[in-house]
């Protein structure tokens, strides 16, 4: 049987606490790993379990197993520097670390060793952040929206293992500390209230996995569908709605391209985006490009469209050279946040109702209010729905 550890490693008393308790219900230590351990079923038994720290390497000196090797310690498993001893509760005497002075000195170097590696890793993200600042801006919030998780990834990895050593350090610390005071390792400290803490960062981590995958296998295997004539059912704005706002006629026999894409992401699980043009003459065309976003966490959607926003900022600046100042949200009543934009390129607005977002593009010679009402209609009637 397997068991998700209830702690760190480095918490020593409550590691060996847990697999004395584990003996009791007749389950007992067969290997170890990163996270679980495998337990075989026989009689309970009463036996306590010492857990020895490699000092260099993940090999036990021999004078660290000269301890064990005098009485009738059983050496049970062990994973990187760890190693797990066993025998019976009435045995246990003397102790192999009697002197905790002496424990806390021998720990300090992997303490030490473990304070440069976070050292490494934060200047080497400093430097990765120098030479690609787009890894912490909006660009990587807006790539992680539509479904794009490779550089969300690679920043998640780093921070997970910076997390990691600060984690270990801090439980190594606070052992060395109390070592270092000649408190001995309490070998019964209580585990069942941090159990389910573990296995739920344990479960938490594994469905961000698990999401992230789902983001790229759906991204992969998005499909180009046509947008029908007419009301497509669909939560995005049709160039029809907008062309046809101040009463015009619209031509369906000079629609050119009319597509969309349905897709997910961790950020917003349901999204919509659409492109539509009207006319063959590439200076003359009328256009409008939709993405609709419905959000995982409502409260975030003026943090995206503000992303939104300054990304697409960056993106006229690098492409058509076209230096763009963020523009002020517009006061709307029926808006969270609403922001407009009409420049040399194309009319833009972004804006956000409760868990949905919608950036509009639009090159054509109708108003931005047009757009704004076109917006706001079918956000209504997304909301009604």
């Amino acid at each position: 049987m397997r068991k998700l550890r209830p702690s760190n490693y480095w918490n020593i008393g409550k590691i060996e606490s847990w697999l004395s308790d584990m003996a009791l219900e007749g389950y007992f230590l067969q290997t170890m790993d990163k996270n679980f351990c495998e337990f075989e079923k026989s009689a309970p038994k009463t036996l306590s379990y010492r857990i020895e720290i490699a000092e260099d390497g993940k090999d036990l000196s021999r004078d660290q197993h000269l301890k064990y090797m005098r009485d009738i310690w059983t050496n049970t498993t062990n994973f990187n520097k760890f190693h797990v001893f066993s025998c019976p509760y009435e045995f246990v005497s003397p102790e192999p670390n009697p002197y905790p002075e002496e424990l806390a000195k021998s720990l300090k170097p992997i303490f030490r060793k473990n304070l440069l590696a976070l050292f490494g890793i934060i200047l080497g993200s400093l430097a990765a952040i120098w030479f690609f600042p787009y890894l912490l801006n909006e660009m990587l919030i807006v790539k992680t929206l539509n479904g794009s998780t490779a550089d969300m990834v690679t920043l998640l990895i780093v921070l997970y293992a910076v997390f990691t050593l600060l984690r270990e350090l801090y439980f190594q610390g606070r052992l060395i500390r109390k070592l270092s005071k000649g408190i001995p390792i309490n070998h019964h400290t209580p585990w069942r209230k941090t159990y389910w803490t573990a296995y739920s960062f344990w479960l938490g981590r594994n469905l961000l996995i698990i999401g992230i995958f789902l983001s790229s296998f759906f991204l992969l295997f998005a499909d180009e569908n046509a947008l029908p004539k007419g009301d497509s059912k669909l939560p995005i704005v049709r160039l029809e709605t907008i062309e046809t706002a101040d009463g015009s006629s619209f031509d369906y026999s000079k629609l050119g391209t009319a597509t969309y894409y349905k897709s997910f992401s961790l950020i917003a699980p349901l999204q919509y985006s659409s492109k539509e043009y009207l006319g063959t003459d590439p200076y003359k065309v009328t256009s409008l490009e939709t993405a609709t976003y419905k959000l995982a966490i409502p409260s975030m959607n003026k943090f995206i469209v503000t992303a939104l926003v300054s990304n697409y900022d960056r993106y006229y600046d690098e492409i058509y050279r076209d230096k763009l100042t963020f523009p002020e949200p517009i006061t709307n009543e029926f808006f969270d946040i609403l922001v407009v934009r009409d420049n040399s390129y194309a009319n833009e607005i972004f804006a956000a109702k409760g868990r949905w977002v919608i950036h509009l593009t639009y090159i054509g010679d109708k108003s931005t209010d047009d757009m704004i009402k076109t917006a706001a209609d079918l956000l209504n009637k997304i909301k009604k729905t």
